[in-house]
C-alpha cells in the first residue's frame, strides 16, 4: 500500500491494439471504432481499475497477514483464559473443602488439647494465688519476728549496758 500509482492521461495507455479481451469484445459488439473517445476513456478507466484491484489485492493481503497473527494471539489468549478459568473453579473447590477439612481437625485434634492448655494455665494461676498468698503471709510474719527480734535484742542489749555500767560505777 505504499506504493503509488502514477495517473497517465488515456492516449498514453490506450494505443488499441493493447486493449482486454472484455473491451475487444464489446467494441466488436457495438461496432466500435478503434479511435473513438468513448473506447479510449473505457479503456483508461479498465487500466485504473486493474491497478487498483491489484492496490487493493495487495493491501488485502497484507491486512490479513496482520490480522492473522493478532488473531491467533487472541486464540490463544482465549484458551489460556479459559483453561485458567477451569482451574480457578477447581481451586475455590479445593480451597472451600480443604477450609472445610482445616475447621474440622482444628475441631477434633486441637480442640481437647486446647482445653487441657487452658485448665493447666487455670491451675497454674490459682496455684500461684496461693503461692502469693503464703509469701504475703510469710513476709508479714517475717516482718513481726524481725520486729520482735530487734526488741528482744534492744532489751536485751540495754539489759548488759546497764548490767556492765552499774558493775563500773558500783565497783569501785
Amino acid at each position: 500500500m505504499t506504493e503509488q500509482i502514477e495517473l497517465r492521461p488515456p492516449e498514453e495507455v490506450f494505443n488499441g491494439d493493447n486493449l482486454p479481451t472484455d473491451l475487444k469484445w464489446l467494441m466488436t459488439s457495438f461496432n466500435l471504432p478503434k479511435n473513438d473517445p468513448a473506447v479510449v476513456l473505457m479503456a483508461w478507466h479498465w487500466k485504473r481499475v486493474a491497478d487498483m484491484k491489484d492496490v487493493i489485492k495487495t493491501g488485502q493481503m497484507e491486512l490479513n497477514a496482520a490480522l492473522e497473527t493478532r488473531i491467533d494471539k487472541a486464540e490463544g489468549f482465549a484458551n489460556t483464559i479459559q483453561q485458567v478459568d477451569t482451574n480457578l473453579g477447581k481451586v475455590a473447590e479445593a480451597l472451600a473443602l480443604t477450609h472445610l477439612n482445616l475447621k474440622t481437625k482444628i475441631e477434633t485434634e486441637f480442640k481437647q488439647p486446647i482445653a487441657d492448655s487452658l485448665e493447666k494455665a487455670f491451675l497454674v494461676a490459682a496455684t500461684l494465688e496461693k503461692l502469693l498468698q503464703t509469701i504475703q503471709t510469710s513476709g508479714v510474719e517475717h516482718n513481726r519476728k524481725r520486729w520482735r527480734a530487734a526488741y528482744w535484742s534492744g532489751w536485751a542489749s540495754g539489759v548488759l549496758i546497764m548490767g556492765c555500767l552499774c558493775w563500773l560505777l558500783f565497783a569501785h
